[in-house]
């Protein structure tokens, strides 16, 4: 998982651009027709590899196999030449058993006079239920003048119905998913067969439903042609049955000149796909109209606004997922949806191109998610890098400027070192724009930060003498609050051209309240971020209470901090103060003298004049301690908020520090004790 997470911005970007890819690419893919066939062909043929096979018993297929030809047939014989005799002979075995229908799916061709042609009108004239197939030409009208000659005319004018037959290959695997039922002028077979059976549809034929299988090939109750009259044979088999007579697929190994055999859905993952004979998928047909049970597509604009809804919803949602719940939730959701979508096959007999959501929006909107938080975590890595280049830069030129002081040697101060009185100065701890700090031990051996400021580090007087005001207003009540660094004495000496103030020091960074001076380094709020990365939820709010409470101390004294930052905020027996006071100043101060002071990324908009200049401060100061992320980057927010146990503590602390960070400050904390107060209303919760 990525250490960081995309900034909320960055996020929302990144949504609606894979909302747009997942839209715009499953709309070109369902206008390719070749493309769109591709996905319709899986949405439908995936409904039936795990559907319950519930195959009708009112219907029975007696089939003309490779067993027939052995038995009725010299070998080379062919439909044309095959003796009707035999189908009469069947027939009438029906008609004597109590058949309902019998549909005949064989092709009679009218061209060829054969045997046993008389012999199967008059079963047909007994039978007086029996349905045969008519061809049509390419402009889709029956062959009436072929209709006319012998055979068929014959059969016809015995009371056989008729109608066309054409199945519909779909897709480019060349699979039958529909029915041609013809027209109103010209019915199909099947669709007549069914109105004449008492099936409740309309007269005008509906070819708009496609096919439900019920089942792999073969599995309507079937039997041989050559079987069919054995006296062996149960006669529930036909008794009150729909039975439908065609030709096997396997009848290949004989030169016929049509080869009855069709791809369908395949019902199991481990076995083979096996062809469909084409008196299965039109036994399939009636079954479906006499149960109601074909399929219907959903309508096209309902179809296109749920692939819409789904591109949108998928693409835009995915990229806020962390890589590892993307992929996981991907995955459930496709197999989610494509559970969903057979359901609704089964139960509704509906069904839709659901394999472009499944297969096509889901996995792209998965990329488009893996892509973004890559690349955030590539601009993270490049941030960080170029921060620790920056900080070990900074130690660099802190090392070569740091000089050993002669004390710390244990060696006695030379004439360079500035005379503090009744201090020895050790070693010097920091240096800034506005002085230097020395750690200095007084005459009982105790130790505390001396600050040196300098009138040569100054063009003039004014920020001199402004630094110095700053301790005078400072200094009576340094000492009136636990949140203030307390500062012990204050010295001038203008011949020298320096002045100095003596405050308490602060912890060492590894070793707390005991110095060694040797290896002494003040810790402050930068520091513990280093170390730590971010502050827990609640050390967080302790450390905003604190210094919120010593602003509103300040404040009531009419008087604010101006520089408040991380490597001010020093700890003094383990709690945080407001330290480097120089710039301390009454509220009163023109925006004119403030504007220049402060430091970059922690200065409100308006200039740091005014208590909420120094609230806002505060508040990027809880940012970078609670987010572990530089101010600059305020408002993002770390993948470790959405990531730690206590997200949601943070994100509550992350809405007191957005209000504390206002641009506008009317819109801010109107006083440091309303913030204090939201913070203490949070640690009572936490």
């Amino acid at each position: 998982m990525p250490a960081t997470k995309p900034a909320r911005a960055t996020l929302t970007r990144s949504s609606l651009v894979g909302a747009f890819i997942c839209v715009l690419l499953s709309l070109l893919v369902a206008a390719v027709h070749q493309l769109a066939g591709v996905w319709d062909g899986w949405s439908y043929d995936l409904s039936f590899l795990f559907k319950e096979q519930m195959v009708p018993n009112d219907v029975t297929i007696i089939f003309v196999d490779d067993e027939t030809y052995q038995d009725y047939a010299p070998y080379g014989a062919t439909e044309k030449s095959f003796d009707r005799t035999y189908y009469a002979r069947v027939l009438d075995h029906l008609t004597k058993l109590g058949a309902k229908q019998v549909m005949i799916d064989v092709w009679f061709d009218p061209h060829e006079a054969v045997p046993g042609a008389s012999n199967l009108a008059e079963s047909i004239r007994r039978n007086g239920s029996v349905f045969l197939v008519v061809e049509v030409d390419k402009a889709g009208r029956e062959l009436e003048a072929e209709a006319q000659r012998t055979p068929l005319k014959l059969l016809v004018d015995a009371g056989a119905r008729h109608g066309v037959s054409t199945l519909e290959k779909g897709g480019t695997s060349g699979a039958v998913r529909q029915y041609n039922h013809g027209d109103i002028q010209w019915p199909g077979f099947v669709w007549s067969a069914a109105r004449a059976a008492g099936a409740d549809i309309p007269q005008e034929p509906d070819n708009g439903l496609y096919l439900n299988y019920y089942g792999p090939p073969e599995s309507f109750r079937h039997v041989s042609l050559s079987q069919a009259t054995n006296q062996y044979q149960d006669p529930a088999l036909f008794k009150d049955k729909y039975i439908f007579i065609g030709s096997l697929p396997r009848t290949i190994q004989w030169p016929q000149s049509i080869v009855d055999g069709y791809r369908g859905p395949a019902f199991s993952l481990f076995k083979p796909r096996t062809q469909y004979a084409g008196v299965e998928i039109v036994a399939t047909s009636f079954a479906n109209l006499m149960q109601g049970a074909s399929l219907r597509r959903m309508e096209r604009v309902r179809e296109t606004s749920l692939l819409i809804l789904t591109g949108v919803l998928f693409g835009a949602g995915l990229v806020w997922f962390r890589p590892w719940w993307a992929a996981l939730v991907s995955v459930s959701l496709a197999i989610s949806i494509g559970v969903i979508s057979c359901v609704i096959v089964w139960r509704f007999h509906v069904w839709y191109a659901w394999t472009l959501t499944s297969g096509l929006q889901i996995p792209t909107a998965l990329l488009w998610s893996l892509f973004t938080h890559t690349r955030a975590l590539d601009r993270e890595n490049r941030e960080l890098e170029q921060t620790l280049s920056r900080t070990l830069q900074k130690v660099k030129e802190t090392a070569a400027t740091s000089k050993p002081s002669p004390a710390e040697l244990g060696q006695p101060s030379d004439d360079q070192t500035p005379k503090v009185a009744d201090h020895v100065l050790i070693k010097r701890i920091g240096k800034g724009g506005y002085g230097e700090v020395w750690l200095g031990r007084n005459a009982v051996g105790l130790y505390h930060a001396v600050k040196l400021v300098y009138r040569k580090d100054f063009e003039d007087d004014l920020p001199y003498e402004r630094e110095f005001k700053g301790i005078q207003k400072f200094m009576p009540i340094s000492r009136s609050h636990p949140g203030f660094v307390h500062v012990l004495h204050v010295g001038r000496n203008d011949q020298v051209g320096f002045f100095y103030y003596v405050m308490e020091a602060g912890d060492d960074e590894e070793g707390g309240a005991i110095i060694d001076p040797s290896r002494y380094s003040p810790m402050n709020l930068s520091y513990v971020i280093r170390k730590k990365g971010s502050l827990k939820a609640k050390d967080c709010a302790l450390l905003g209470l604190a210094l919120a409470d010593a602003l509103a101390c300040l404040h009531k004294e009419n008087l604010i901090h101006r520089d408040i930052k991380p490597s001010n905020i020093i700890y003094a027996h383990g709690k945080p103060k407001l330290a480097d006071i120089g710039l301390v100043t009454n509220i009163e101060t023109t925006l004119h003298d403030v504007s220049r002071l402060g430091t970059d990324g922690y200065i409100p908009p308006e200039g740091p004049g005014a208590p909420g200049g120094d609230l806002y401060s505060l508040g990027k100061v809880l940012y970078e301690a609670c987010m572990g992320l530089d101010r600059r980057r305020f408002p993002e927010l770390p993948t470790s908020v959405y990531e730690s146990d206590e997200s949601s503590e943070k994100l509550r602390i992350n809405r007191i520090i957005l209000r504390a960070c206002e641009p506008r400050p009317e819109d801010r904390y109107g006083t440091a004790d309303e913030l204090a107060a939201d913070l203490r209303s949070l640690l009572e919760e936490l």
